[in-house]
């Protein structure tokens, strides 16, 4: 559904991705991860259509993303908010900018304050809420004009934990909706358990893709512990093949590689 085909962007003379390729599948809920300056912030731009790629080529239903961001809903990782407007007036601002007709804007805005949690905060002022109530916010906008594909960049960072849940939970009621979702963290355990697949960005290289499960496994194969035993190495291969938490065992005369879980 959403392909990266050898995308390169440079900034000021400074590589930002390296040739990256990547496919997100229809209704999957994708997970990038890096590293602060790894790249993910600008493959969120590109996948949204904000920016075009030097090289290569982004598309969505094989089609160039630029020709589809009405298709898309995008949260970036930074934004500027107008301190004195408030929440449902800000949500109806957002659709008017997709161009929902005047008479359904008011409609969807309470529809996706009450889906978000904030339905109690309409009138508030922009500045006066916390991080997580924002975040909030933003994802209620992305979803104003119904869009096919979220590109969610951080919204789990700086937020507290109470908030973190409340936003993981939503994102799974958008996956099961239907929602193709992909979502950026600089910390694998905030959506290590929400995704279908982790892709793991750094220095602008995907350096890892697939399930966490598979990521690890590969990762241990990749590093094993490595152990060298005097004596009876089949007797310590058999009990080692009987631990739950051995994932991956190997062994070259006394020498045993072992990865855990």
């Amino acid at each position: 559904m959403l392909n990266l085909q050898d995308v390169t962007m440079n900034v000021s003379g400074k590589k930002i991705l390296n040739c990256l390729n990547l496919e997100v599948m229809e209704h999957e809920l994708f997970g990038l991860v890096g590293p602060e300056l790894s790249g993910k912030t600008m493959a969120c731009r590109a996948i949204a259509g904000v920016v075009q790629p030097d090289e290569g080529k982004v598309l969505l239903h094989e089609e160039p993303v630029i020709q589809c961001r009405k298709f898309i809903g995008y949260v970036p990782e930074k934004l500027r908010i107008y301190h004195l407007q408030q929440v449902q007036e800000f949500l109806c601002f957002c659709g008017k900018i997709h161009g929902l007709e005047r008479r359904l804007v008011n409609a969807r805005a309470k529809e996706l304050m009450e889906f978000v949690g904030i339905e109690h905060l309409q009138e508030e002022y922009l500045g006066k809420l916390d991080e997580g109530a924002r975040n909030k916010l933003w994802i209620a906008a992305s979803l104003m004009h119904q869009p096919q594909v979220l590109i969610l960049d951080e919204v789990l960072r700086g937020i507290n934990p109470v908030s973190r849940v409340e936003i993981q939970a939503l994102l799974r009621d958008l996956k099961r909706q239907g929602y193709t979702i992909v979502v950026t963290s600089d910390n694998l355990n905030n959506i290590a358990k929400l995704c279908d697949r982790i892709g793991i960005i750094d220095n602008g290289n995907l350096v890892a893709l697939g399930t966490v499960d598979e990521i690890k496994h590969k990762k241990q194969k990749e590093n094993p512990i490595v152990v060298q035993v005097l004596d009876q190495a089949e007797l310590a291969m058999g009990l080692l093949r009987n631990e739950e938490a051995v994932t991956f065992l190997s062994r070259k005369d006394n020498m045993i590689s072992i990865g855990f879980r």
